[in-house]
């Protein structure tokens, strides 16, 4: 769940001057705040030119099912539903977090080179 906060609330967390696993994953600048624009800009790179997103989502993923697997063996069964559920809202989250940066890619693509 940590995991899933940090990817969507990235921004506020820089701003913050808290630290965040999504930046870590992505820029090797300390998350200090001289480097604050230098870990934004490299982020929404990240976010329109690699696959940054499903990578970060398809870890929260699997932490998801370890957590689930364990729920199901030691747990209340409301416990396994639940995250069954979040499992489902987070997927749902990558693909229109997805969709969005490789719309703005293709629109900057656009602004900077002209239609295809």
């Amino acid at each position: 769940m940590v995991l899933y906060d940090h990817l969507v609330d990235w921004e506020a967390d820089l701003d913050g001057g808290r630290w965040n696993a999504f930046v870590a994953a992505i820029s090797s600048e300390p998350q200090q705040p001289p480097n604050r624009e230098r870990n934004r800009t490299a982020v929404l790179v990240a976010m329109m030119t690699t696959g940054a997103i499903a990578s970060h989502f398809a870890r929260i993923d699997a932490e998801i099912a370890q957590a689930t697997a364990l729920a199901e063996s030691t747990g209340p069964p409301q416990f396994a539903d639940f995250l069954r559920g979040y499992a489902l809202r987070t997927g749902e989250q990558d693909v229109m977090l997805q969709a969005h940066y490789r719309q703005l890619a293709e629109r900057a693509v656009t602004t900077m080179f002209g239609a295809r």
